[in-house]
């Protein structure tokens, strides 16, 4: 149970909390004080000849080369003239947030008999009042957006909402746009495989909330992600389970398509799809030759070392490039995309049935959002896609004994 309360707070901290700034210094998250802190407890108890077991999945394997990664992208980066700073080194508690809130999840679901629901379950329920919040700043009820929407992203309040768009407690737009995106397949998943009014009436507050975000990218990660998990039991080997899932997969999908039409077709809609339609005008086509350009400048820093990049962070005037994808291939180089793509499609290689599809779903959302918008360089994002990876790849991991006094790490 102290395992699962552990991803709990996890969960927790990412949908609802914001990142806190102190003047011009780095932002700190209540997730990363958290992992100080248990890190902190884990080291004392080791040096107290306490033992602890760490369950390893095959995807843990490839947080490693990242480690080497950083140092050795800098200092090729270096050579081919690209500013480096002792700042790139800040990556390694990047890493490390990452493959610790993977390892908890792993745990987890060892220490607690049925934790890959109680854990996806936390999500949905969490994202339910990330939607609540993401209400609250599209009406500005009770006029609250004035008092906390400065503290969340203080460098973009005007213009966000010059445009109405909902950023959540995590600050950015698309990201939050992208949030919604994982918690609707999410949702989708367990509707479909477990059932529950709940799921079904949560699915449609989040497709609101997640077209008042007005992010495109993240409705059409969405979009295709949920095909996985809708087909999957569809195309499924015939058993009880898929055809109770295999119903309930087409019921939901005329419902929702039947919902989708009203909804176009309600005069209103107009005032909610305008940046979507922006697609076709002028303004977004400049948008766009804008960002090629960026991409072509990033597409030329990655041909100076293809293989390991030239780089972690953003320094010395250079773009990211508005896309994730680039960014790490600029950064990291190819070794750097393997790496990164086996996290996310290891556990498919030991998982079966409705968890691989949930696997395939996760893993296309993500490829496609990040296209234009950051997902492995997102702080909140990141983490939350782990959580997910570590409940479908607990069966398959095997145990490490770190110093018996339990299956969890801490």
């Amino acid at each position: 149970m102290l395992c699962r309360n552990i991803v709990y707070l996890f969960i927790f901290f990412l949908f609802l909390t914001p990142t806190l700034k102190f003047g011009n210094l780095i932002g700190v998250r209540l997730e990363e004080i958290y992992i100080l802190i248990l890190s902190t407890l884990l080291i004392t108890d080791l040096f107290f000849k306490k033992s602890h077991f760490l369950h390893l999945t095959s995807s843990h394997y490839f947080f490693f080369p990242f480690f080497i990664l950083v140092p050795l992208s800098s200092l090729v980066g270096f050579i081919y003239e690209v500013p480096a700073s002792l700042g790139d080194l800040n990556q390694y508690s990047r890493f490390y947030k990452y493959f610790f809130i993977y390892s908890c999840t792993v745990n987890a679901c060892f220490s607690l008999p049925g934790a890959f629901y109680y854990i996806l379950n936390d999500f949905f329920s969490l994202s339910i009042f990330s939607c609540f919040i993401g209400l609250q700043q599209y009406f500005d009820l009770f006029g609250l957006n004035s008092f906390y929407i400065p503290f969340v992203a203080p460098s973009q309040q005007e213009s966000l909402f010059r445009g109405n768009r909902i950023i959540g407690m995590i600050g950015n737009p698309n990201d939050y746009g992208f949030l919604l995106s994982l918690s609707f397949i999410v949702t989708t998943f367990l509707y479909i495989h477990f059932g529950g009014k709940k799921y079904f009436f949560g699915l449609l507050l989040q497709a609101y909330v997640l077209i008042l975000s007005m992010s495109r990218t993240a409705l059409l990660s969405m979009a295709i992600g949920v095909l996985f998990v809708v087909l999957g039991p569809l195309l499924s080997i015939r058993t009880s389970a898929s055809q109770v899932a295999s119903r309930r997969a087409i019921k939901l999908s005329a419902t929702l398509f039947g919902l989708l039409i009203i909804f176009i077709s309600y005069p209103g809609t107009r005032a909610l799809l305008w940046r979507f339609e922006m697609v076709f005008t002028q303004s977004q086509s400049e948008s766009l030759v804008a960002r090629y350009d960026s991409w072509e400048y990033n597409i030329d820093l990655f041909q100076r070392s293809p293989l390991v990049g030239v780089g972690p962070i953003k320094r010395g005037g250079i773009v990211a490039g508005d896309s994730d994808w680039l960014l790490t291939m600029r950064s990291y180089g190819i070794v750097g995309v393997f790496a990164f793509v086996g996290i996310m499609l290891a556990p498919i290689i030991s998982s079966k049935g409705p968890k691989r599809h949930l696997n395939y779903a996760i893993f296309v959302a993500t490829s496609i959002n990040m296209i234009t918008s950051n997902v492995f360089h997102s702080l909140t994002l990141m983490p939350l896609l782990l959580i997910i990876l570590g409940t479908i790849s607990a069966p398959e991991a095997s145990c490490i004994r770190l110093r018996q006094s339990s299956p969890c790490i801490f």
